[in-house]
C-alpha cells in the first residue's frame, strides 16, 4: 500500500515500482491507472490480517481515507506473496 498510495507521481514510475508485487491479472488492469485519480495518500497504522489460508491472505490496511482491503496470493509457501486486489474503503 505504501507504493500504491502515491497520487500524482508519474504513472510510468508508479507502475514500474508497483508491478513486481502484482499478479499478472491485476498488473494488466493497473497499467491503465491514472495516478491523479488515486484517492489515498498514506498508510496510517498497522496492517491487520483478517482472513486467508496458506496460499491466500486478506488484509486490512488503515489509510488516511479509511481501511483498504488487500487480497494476496502465492503459488506455494515457497513463493512470494502477490497482490491480487486492492479494494478502497466503502463509499470510494
Amino acid at each position: 500500500m505504501h507504493l500504491f498510495a502515491r497520487p500524482g507521481i508519474p504513472t510510468n514510475v508508479w507502475f514500474s515500482e508497483i508491478s513486481p508485487y502484482l499478479t499478472s491479472r491485476i498488473r494488466e488492469s493497473y497499467s491503465y491507472i491514472d495516478t491523479e485519480t488515486i484517492p489515498v495518500s498514506r498508510v496510517d497504522g498497522q496492517v491487520e490480517i483478517v482472513g486467508g489460508t496458506d496460499l491466500t491472505a486478506i488484509v486490512s490496511v488503515p489509510t488516511n481515507i479509511g481501511p483498504y482491503t488487500v487480497n494476496l496470493l502465492r503459488e506455494s509457501t515457497e513463493h512470494p506473496w502477490l497482490v491480487s486486489a486492492v479494494l478502497p474503503p466503502e463509499g470510494w
